[in-house]
């Protein structure tokens, strides 16, 4: 009875630890789920905001505006414009590190923007930009965007390494000493605020450009692949500008796979928020993205 009863103590103690370890690792995979999430959002939003900047200082006349642009364009303090061709343009554009902007971010290093094309509004025109320890509130930016005007307000979006163009970009996030990796190629349809050239009356439709719907790639700050499948148009209002804080998604809907563990998310119903609801098998959970 004695054997028996030591027997049934043993098992009850190793099932105890490994229900443990088991909750223990689903929690930690909790977390990196979650990581997985807020990075690819952040090096989603920060591309977006250097689109939003590139955009407003070519629409205002780069070469003549200097001192009229600078606050409301990102507290730019100098542009030098070198004439490549007549149909290309090299511009090298700096930011002051004393100032926050009108949207209470805080830029500053320099944005290299090659222009290839009389107008960036033309078809077939395209920026191509990359970066010298270039900052957005303190989140560091290396890699190349490439924007490119495919007409009938169509943009076609790459972001990659800046040496290779099927490798990742790379963004220090959250005070991390390592970077978190990001790629992607996605079609962006302005809907609306386009006839207006008023930056913020902008509102964008994220598409994909392939067949498996595959908008981005990424690895996070502890080594976790994962890609981003686009499941409904991503709906990007550029009015949406919260002080101080990135630019997210206002509605759609993203399959999001870290490790084979497929996780779905909502960025609601067109409001300026940073929420976003993730469900997976039969869960559901709601975070900030920031």
């Amino acid at each position: 009875m004695k054997f028996s009863t030591t027997i049934v103590s043993v098992l009850l103690f190793f099932s105890s630890v490994f229900l443990g370890c088991k909750k223990a690792s689903e929690d930690i995979f909790s977390a990196n789920i979650q990581r997985m999430v807020k990075e690819s959002a952040l090096a989603q939003a920060a591309f977006d905001d250097v689109i939003k900047v590139t955009e407003n200082i070519l629409m205002n006349n780069a070469d003549a505006k200097v001192g009229a642009i600078g606050a409301p364009l990102g507290c730019v303090t100098n542009i030098d414009t070198v004439v490549l061709s007549p149909t290309s343009k090299k511009y090298t554009i700096s930011f002051d590190p004393a100032c926050t902007s009108y949207d209470g971010k805080a830029r500053r290093g320099i944005l290299n923007v090659l222009l290839n094309g009389t107008n960036y509004n033309t078809s077939g025109s395209s920026i191509e930009v990359t970066f010298e320890e270039f900052h957005i509130n303190n989140y560091h930016i290396q890699g190349k965007l490439v924007v490119l005007n495919e007409g009938n307000d169509s943009f076609l979006v790459t972001v990659s390494d800046a040496a290779s163009s099927g490798s990742f970009a790379s963004l220090y996030v959250f005070d991390s000493a390592k970077p978190t990796f990001w790629k992607s190629t996605q079609r962006r349809i302005l809907y609306e605020g386009g006839s207006d050239m008023i930056i913020i009356n902008n509102k964008y439709k994220i598409q994909a450009t392939n067949e498996a719907s595959i908008i981005s790639e990424g690895i996070t700050t502890d080594n976790g692949n994962y890609s981003g499948i686009l499941i409904n148009d991503i709906i990007l209002d550029y009015s949406c500008i919260a002080t101080g804080k990135m630019r997210y998604p206002t509605s759609g809907y993203l399959k999001m796979d870290l490790g084979g563990k497929p996780r779905y998310l909502n960025y609601g119903d067109l409001t300026c928020d940073t929420e976003v609801s993730m469900n997976w098998a039969g869960a559901s959970t709601t975070f900030s993205l920031y």
